[in-house]
């Protein structure tokens, strides 16, 4: 290699490169004609990024309207941030069927680890409750029969709450007590009957 750079960094200090920089630094321009520097790269990056790809076929029979329960302990996702000065990115999509119900739902990510629905953001208002109420996906079903499928799509983002190993799931309620089918229909036949799998991630992000 030849030319202004040649074939080696200038590690002397001088020159049109400059010194070298110190560890997990960048060598960037400093502006049109003046010497490269090293400098620490700015912030926005992946730390690390945990999943589970769930395909049991799971009937989940939900909680009452006060209640919420874990749709299968199969979707766990466990992640250990590396900082609480980072954010957490929860994403999951969920084939599922209501199998004919025409019931209310809502679902949210609940922080297993910590007892705790991961970074709510709904108030009270009025009646309204804001404990469960703070669901990221609502949903209710107008199905015609059990080969009706849905996709449960949720995405939520908040502070890493501990260094600590830290184990996430997918939580639900709806009214009364009839089931619903997780990665599959409540029919099982060759035309319209289904089969999937859940993907659950969870991306640890430095964006400072």
């Amino acid at each position: 290699m030849s030319g202004i750079v040649g074939s080696k960094l200038n590690i002397r200090g001088s020159g049109l490169v400059g010194s070298l920089g110190t560890d997990g630094q960048h060598l960037l321009s400093s502006g049109a004609g003046v010497t490269n520097v090293f400098e620490t790269a700015a912030g926005g990056k992946t730390i690390q990024l945990q999943y589970t790809r769930h395909t049991a076929l799971v009937s989940w029979t939900h909680g009452s309207a006060g209640t919420a329960t874990e749709l299968t302990t199969g979707n766990r996702v466990t992640i250990t941030p590396t900082s609480t000065s980072n954010y957490l990115i929860l994403e999951a999509f969920v084939p599922m069927s209501g199998g004919g119900t025409d019931a209310i739902f809502n679902f949210m990510f609940y922080d297993v680890t910590g007892t705790a629905v991961f970074n709510p953001s709904a108030e009270t208002i009025g009646s309204r409750g804001a404990t469960w109420g703070r669901g990221l996906k609502g949903h209710r079903g107008s199905h015609t029969d059990a080969n009706d499928q849905d996709v449960l799509y949720m995405r939520q983002i908040g502070a890493a709450p501990r260094t600590s190993a830290t184990t996430f799931a997918i939580y639900g309620r709806g009214q009364g007590g009839a089931a619903f089918y997780i990665n599959h229909d409540n029919a099982n036949n060759s035309t319209w009957g289904f089969t999937g799998q859940t993907l659950f991630t969870v991306t640890e992000m430095d964006l400072s």
